[in-house]
């Protein structure tokens, strides 16, 4: 039950923080309530584990190249990167704040450090570059625009009429 001390701003919940754990490994505590007059409850036992929340370093994209057509190379580096990364993942969006989806469902290797998308069009030209860790832990990059120039003629008209008089 959350504990809201008089002129509080936020509710407070009791925890207890142990940094000497290992990620992954179960822990049992015993925990003990203290009534005011000091007398103490009886024992409950928790078993709890530790969980890597930390995400790797954000990938740092260069500017998007566009080598032909409709593809967008990306390139991208990663300053120390982790142990425990997994690889990374891509993402493009209409916007450059919102609506990003990514491009496919498993991660690129973790070496990897540049991706041609060979789909790309105008109308999504916002790109982010995702690493993950193993624990699924994700940092993106900066948005990058990629300025794909529409190369393609309009179609042929058709169904046109005219009509000259004598002026």
């Amino acid at each position: 039950m959350p504990i809201t001390p008089a002129g509080a701003l936020q509710e407070m919940t009791p925890r207890f923080d142990d940094s000497t754990i290992t990620n992954y490994k179960r822990y049992r505590y015993r925990v003990r309530g203290v009534t005011a007059f000091a007398e103490l409850s009886q024992p409950a036992e928790i078993d709890a584990m530790g969980r890597d929340r930390t995400p790797p370093p954000a990938p740092h994209m260069n500017k998007a190249l566009i080598p032909s057509g409709n593809a967008v190379l990306l390139q991208w580096d990663v300053k120390n990167a982790p142990g425990d990364l997994a690889g990374f993942v891509i993402a493009r969006s209409a916007l450059p704040e919102q609506g990003f989806h990514q491009l496919f469902e498993k991660p690129l290797a973790a070496t990897a450090r540049s991706f041609l998308d060979t789909t790309a069009t105008a109308d999504e030209p916002y790109y982010i570059v995702g690493a993950v860790d193993t624990a699924g832990n994700v940092a993106s990059s900066l948005p990058v625009y990629a300025d794909i120039i529409d190369t393609l003629p309009p179609a042929v008209p058709t169904g046109l009429t005219g009509s000259i008089d004598t002026n």
